[in-house]
């Protein structure tokens, strides 16, 4: 009992080292129950019963699933077994209440707020289990550049409703968007025989005859998918196709035609704003983005891009406005941070660094508060607020945070030459040499860091060997000066 109360104080999302129960191998991930049990079921574990109590897992609401997953990391089968019993009792009544999740997520997905969606993903992880709420994922994560989340969810879509020719359709897509076209040909056609009057799928053969180099066959797909109907995603091809023939005041007559077609849909209107981004035509973009605004102000994606619609026309005021309604919005770790880091290169555009400082700071709040480092995003969010401080000469703030970088990646270049930058104005020369020294044991070709070393060593009485590194410095900068400016 005393092992299972000690477990129970650890949170299923903390980071740490342990011991995979029964493998006697360590790794440092995310630890979750459910998790580990759905990726190491098929290992030792081939029992259908624990696949079920994987996908049953996720559904749980996040307090239960704290508690059944700290309880579960212990070693008493007959635990166990009553946790799968549980769990797969509760599974069906839960996957039954998701209909309206699964509608708002549609809603969402139908007004193109895309960030909005992806927060759902997050939020309600029991969305897994729908086939059409996986599909409104991938487009979301499509459009958000997040290719290789999409292409998951879009098999996942597939997996979930093998049979269902829209959701067939829309990996087909993804596979376009991946540049998978061989594939891609091959499941369209496939799809074609079987619904010959769908004007979607033809409009896609099109884009992939296009990228495949065949202009006259594309040509002809994309009309026979006009003479079907000019839905939403038929104009959206025509816009796309437009952009493969690189044909720019065809692109901008595509997407007024859309907008004329469909005055009132807030996603056409979206996709407008986008494409005269795109254009360079930042007014009228603005104006998109803010008629949306005006129809659902808290329109996550629409906040985004009048954000960044701003930023590109360098209006740094008003973008900033917009990024903190934006940040006002986030329910998520990952969406805070984005939202964040927006804010501070706007800053950061325009040199106001003691802002841009204040947004970082906000990013890794919590890996300072925890004293920790774990893996290269957090290094990079890190290293990106040691940047402002350095510029704003608060040594002692970055030195402090580089520690944190350094403890993890001890041959992290920019971690210690900023902190022997640091090390330097806080007087603390030894300190600094050591750095410099162990950056040059690194990369001993970089002129500069001999000179910092050599100047270093002549403020502590050590000339013989300052001498020594500014001959060195000279040697490399007459064997690359292009290396060392």
């Amino acid at each position: 009992m005393i092992g299972i109360a000690e477990r129970l104080r650890v949170s299923t999302g903390t980071w740490e080292r342990r011991r995979l129960a029964g493998f006697g191998r360590q790794e440092c991930r995310p630890y979750n129950f459910f998790d580990w049990i759905a990726k190491h079921r098929e290992r030792r574990h081939p029992w259908g019963l624990w696949c079920r109590l994987a996908q049953a897992g996720r559904c749980m609401a996040s307090p239960l699933r704290k508690l059944l997953a700290a309880a579960g990391r212990c070693h008493a089968s007959p635990l166990r077994y009553f946790l799968c019993v549980f769990l797969i009792t509760q599974h069906a009544a839960i996957a039954g209440n998701i209909q309206p999740l699964v509608s708002e997520v549609q809603r969402l997905s139908s007004i193109g707020d895309h960030e909005a969606v992806v927060q759902m993903k997050f939020l309600h992880p029991e969305l897994s289990q729908s086939a059409r709420a996986m599909e409104c994922f991938a487009f979301a994560d499509q459009d958000l550049r997040n290719m290789k989340n999409a292409m998951a969810e879009f098999a996942g879509a597939e997996r979930l409703a093998p049979t269902d020719v829209q959701i067939q359709t829309s990996l087909v897509y993804g596979l376009y968007g991946v540049g998978s076209h061989r594939e891609a040909l091959y499941r369209i056609s496939r799809i074609i025989a079987k619904a010959p009057k769908d004007a979607r799928a033809r409009a896609i053969q099109a884009l992939i005859l296009q990228q495949m180099g065949t202009a006259k066959e594309a040509q002809t797909a994309m009309n026979e998918a006009e003479k079907l109907g000019m839905s939403i995603p038929v104009w959206e091809a025509k816009y796309n196709f437009a952009i493969g023939n690189l044909d720019q005041a065809g692109t901008i007559r595509v997407a007024d035609a859309y907008l004329k077609a469909f005055p009132n849909d807030l996603q056409v209107r979206m996709f407008h704003g986008k494409a005269m981004r795109n254009a360079g035509k930042l007014a009228i973009a603005a104006s998109d983005f803010q008629k949306v605004l005006k129809a659902n102000p808290n329109h996550m994606s629409a906040l985004t891009a009048l954000a960044d619609a701003y930023r590109i026309d360098g209006k740094i005021k008003q973008s900033v406005e917009y990024s903190e309604r934006r940040l006002k919005l986030a329910r998520t770790f990952q969406e805070r941070r984005s939202t964040n880091r927006v804010i501070a290169e706007t800053y950061e555009k325009v040199n106001n660094y003691a802002a841009a400082a204040e947004a970082r700071e906000r990013m890794i709040a919590g890996y300072v508060k925890r004293k920790e480092c774990r893996d290269e995003w957090q290094m990079k969010d890190i290293l990106a607020c040691c940047r402002d401080l350095v510029a704003l000469k608060r040594w002692k703030e970055a030195e402090e945070r580089l520690n944190l970088v350094l403890m993890r990646y001890p041959e992290s270049s920019e971690a210690l030459e900023k902190r022997a930058q640091c090390y330097t104005n806080l007087n603390r020369l030894d300190e600094a040499i050591k750095d410099y020294s162990r950056l040059i044991e690194i990369h001993n070709d970089v002129a500069p860091w001999y000179r910092q070393r050599a100047s270093l060593l002549k403020r502590v009485g050590r000339a013989k060997d300052a001498e020594k590194d500014l001959k060195q410095a000279k040697s490399l900068e007459a064997s690359s000066p292009e290396d060392n400016p």
